[in-house]
């Protein structure tokens, strides 16, 4: 079970950062930012409206926090905040009929801002885990994989054991360094060639070191690597490879006991997925394998049981 999510979130921050480094564009280059934010699609939902804090649908708006730097997530290429939260978040405040709105500041700021009123809740990259259900309510949206990988003309990596014997990298410290140490002994276990393992500080820089040779595969959460490898020199440099490792769900925070709130905000997800929009969100942003049916929307998926086929870790087949 994720315990550590830094590593992902970490390289999720610096994802779009790696675009800009190894392309050579500027943010204005970037094809998100030159689209208009979309508007929302669908229509209210009384049921899921009436499951509101009767403060919150008084005021007619839902404040979430969010980060800005993580690609394709979330993105400030000018004034708003675009991505696939963003545009989640539309249609979520559509069914819920509120206007949402995304307050961007520092990842660390996040939860002492929830836990001093000032948002209604968290929407960024957060895997959900024991220890945060601890302190804070949390509802999944989405999965969390991990993925590799690898210059587009290499050999691909078609499972697991294709690592044996490759040079490996992530970033530094957390759960993704922790799964590439378990392959490389996992090799030795088999009898195997060992790979070699290496750590660097922040994403682009290890795509750095994958571009240039110096390293085989890189390991990160498969959406952001996905995202890099279609933007960079236009998909011709990178590619991931299809060979997944799911660890957690993602989920939105909120308030430890704001248990209106928290069914409020699982019912309007459950309708905007059950409406077709969530996959085509997703599937926009490269998104698609990681979606939830309507049931996988669930109130803390890391403690409740209900999610325990994908809070684990284990070989997507």
């Amino acid at each position: 079970m994720t315990k550590t999510p830094n590593t992902g979130l970490a390289f999720i921050a610096m994802a779009g950062a790696a675009v800009l480094a190894l392309s050579g564009c500027g943010a204005g280059d970037d094809p998100a930012a030159a689209d208009a934010p979309p508007q929302a699609t669908l229509a209210i939902d009384e049921e899921a409206r009436a499951l509101l804090p009767e403060q919150i649908r008084e005021d007619g708006k839902l404040v979430f926090g969010t980060t800005a730097n993580n690609a394709p997530f979330t993105m400030k290429p000018a004034e708003e905040i675009v991505g696939m939260v963003p545009d989640l978040g539309k249609e979520l405040g559509a069914v819920l009929g509120v206007d949402v709105a995304f307050e961007p500041m520092s990842f660390p700021g996040l939860v002492p801002a929830l836990e001093a009123d000032r948002i209604d809740a968290v929407w960024t990259l957060m895997t959900a885990t024991e220890e945060r259900e601890q302190t804070m309510e949390m509802v999944s949206f989405m999965k969390n994989s991990t993925g590799f990988m690898t210059l587009a003309d290499a050999e691909p990596i078609e499972t697991v054991d294709d690592l044996c014997g490759r040079h490996l990298a992530t970033v530094r410290g957390g759960t993704i360094q922790a799964l590439l140490e378990k392959a490389a002994d996992d090799c030795a276990t088999e009898g195997k060639e060992r790979p070699q393992t290496s750590y660097y500080d922040d994403a682009a820089a290890a795509q750095t070191q994958l571009r240039s040779g110096k390293i085989d595969v890189f390991s990160g959460i498969t959406v952001p690597l996905r995202y890099v490898a279609e933007q960079v020199n236009g998909g011709k440099t990178f590619t991931v490879s299809d060979v997944e490792l799911l660890g957690g769900a993602q989920a939105v925070a909120l308030g430890k006991g704001d248990k209106e709130l928290v069914e409020a905000v699982r019912a309007g997800l459950r309708k905007v997925v059950e409406s077709g929009r969530y996959d085509e969100i997703l599937a926009e942003y490269g998104a698609q394998n990681e979606a939830f049916t309507p049931e996988q929307i669930v109130a803390n998926p890391a403690t409740s049981g209900e999610l325990d086929a994908v809070v684990k870790t284990q070989e997507d087949e």
